[in-house]
C-alpha cells in the first residue's frame, strides 16, 4: 500500500560537482555592508507597493532617471499636489473650518510647497545617507530661509502675503519662525530619506511610450511631462496677472490697458477673495516686518471696507426706488 502524500521523504537535491556554494545568510544583526542595507531597504519598499512589478519601459532606462528635468518637473507637481492635501488638513484640525489652500486658480496646487520639494531635493540629495542630525538642520535652516524669501518677494511684486506670524513669540521678522523652521526641518528629513526613494521610484515607473484611448497612438513620456508643464506654467502665469491686478485695485488704481479690464471683467475682487482667503494685503513700499501688521491692517482693512461698500452700492439703487415708489404711492 503506498504511503500517505505527507509521510514521503523528499530526496534532498545536492548541489553539482563544482558549482559555487550557495551565499550564506546574513547573521541576526543584518548585512555590515552600506549595499546590504540598501539591499534590505529596497526590500522593505517592495512590500508596501501599491502596484505589481513590472518594467514598462522593457529594460531601457527612464526618461526620468537620476535627477534630470523630467524628474525635476514630475517632483514639482507632485509636490504641489501633496502640498495642497497637507495644508488643508491642517487648516482643517487647527481651525476647525475646510479653507482653500490652492496657489494658482485652477486646479489643486500650491506652487511654493512645489518649489519646496524640488529645492529639498536639489540640495538634501547629497546628505540623504548622512547622519539624520545633519539632515534636520540643513532642511530646517533651508526651509525657514525659503518660506522667508518667499513672503519677502510675493509682498514686493504683488504687495501681499499669505502668511504673517508676527503675533508670534518666536516670529522671525514675521515672515516665519522657529517652530515652523523645526517644522521644515522634520520633513525635510521624512521627504529625503522616507519619501523621496518612493516618488522617484513612481516617476520612473512612467512608460517611456504608452498609447491613450482611444486615440490608440503612441504618446512618449517626455511629451506628456512637456504638456503637464506648460499647462500648469500657464496657469501660473496666468494667477500672477489675477493676483497682481487683485493688488492694484486694493490700492485703487484704476485699470489702464486691456489685460487690467480683462482681469476685472473675469477676476474680480469676489473672485480672488474665494480663491485666496488667505491672501492679505499691506503694500509695496515698506518691506520692514516691524510695521507688516500695521500695513496688513490699514490697507486690507480699508480693501474690505470697498468691498463692503461695493455690495452696499449694489443694493443702493433698489432701495432708493422702493422708497420713491413708496413716498409716491403715500
Amino acid at each position: 500500500m503506498r504511503e500517505p502524500h505527507e509521510n514521503r521523504e523528499t530526496p534532498e537535491l545536492q548541489p553539482a560537482e563544482g558549482a559555487p556554494a550557495p551565499a550564506a545568510q546574513g547573521n541576526a544583526a543584518g548585512p555590515a555592508t552600506a549595499a546590504g542595507r540598501d539591499a534590505v531597504r529596497a526590500q522593505k519598499r517592495a512590500r508596501f507597493r501599491l502596484w505589481k512589478h513590472k518594467d514598462v519601459n522593457a529594460g531601457r532606462e527612464s526618461f526620468a532617471a537620476g535627477l534630470n528635468i523630467y524628474k525635476m518637473i514630475w517632483i514639482f507637481i507632485l509636490g504641489c499636489v501633496i502640498g495642497v492635501v497637507f495644508e488643508t488638513l491642517f487648516v482643517f484640525f487647527e481651525d476647525g473650518e475646510w479653507m482653500r489652500r490652492s496657489g494658482v486658480l485652477y486646479g489643486p496646487f500650491n506652487q511654493i510647497y512645489g518649489m519646496g520639494a524640488v529645492l529639498m531635493t536639489l540640495v538634501l540629495y547629497r546628505y540623504r545617507k548622512k547622519n539624520a542630525l545633519i539632515i534636520f538642520v540643513v532642511s530646517a535652516v533651508l526651509g525657514g530661509a525659503f518660506e522667508y524669501v518667499c513672503s519677502w518677494v510675493q509682498q514686493l511684486a504683488f504687495g501681499s502675503v499669505s502668511w504673517e506670524y508676527s503675533d508670534m513669540p518666536t516670529s522671525i521678522g514675521g515672515r516665519t519662525n522657529l517652530f515652523y523652521t523645526f517644522g521644515w526641518g522634520l520633513m525635510g528629513f521624512i521627504f529625503i530619506v522616507h519619501i523621496w526613494p518612493y516618488l522617484s521610484e513612481m516617476v520612473e515607473r512612467i512608460p517611456n511610450r504608452f498609447k491613450i484611448r482611444p486615440f490608440n497612438k503612441p504618446i512618449l513620456g517626455k511629451t506628456f511631462t512637456i504638456v503637464l508643464a506648460v499647462a500648469l506654467a500657464l496657469d501660473l502665469a496666468l494667477t500672477g496677472l489675477a493676483v497682481f491686478r487683485y493688488g492694484t485695485r486694493a490700492e485703487e488704481r484704476p485699470a489702464t490697458n486691456f489685460i487690467d479690464r480683462w482681469m476685472d471683467d473675469w477676476y474680480p475682487d469676489e473672485v480672488m477673495a474665494e480663491k485666496f482667503p488667505s491672501m492679505e494685503f499691506v503694500g509695496r513700499t515698506n518691506l520692514n516686518n516691524a510695521q507688516l501688521t500695521e500695513n496688513r491692517e490699514d490697507v486690507s482693512g480699508g480693501f474690505r471696507q470697498r468691498l463692503g461698500g461695493q455690495a452696499d452700492d449694489a443694493g443702493a439703487p433698489a432701495d432708493e426706488s422702493d422708497a420713491t415708489a413708496g413716498s409716491s404711492n403715500g
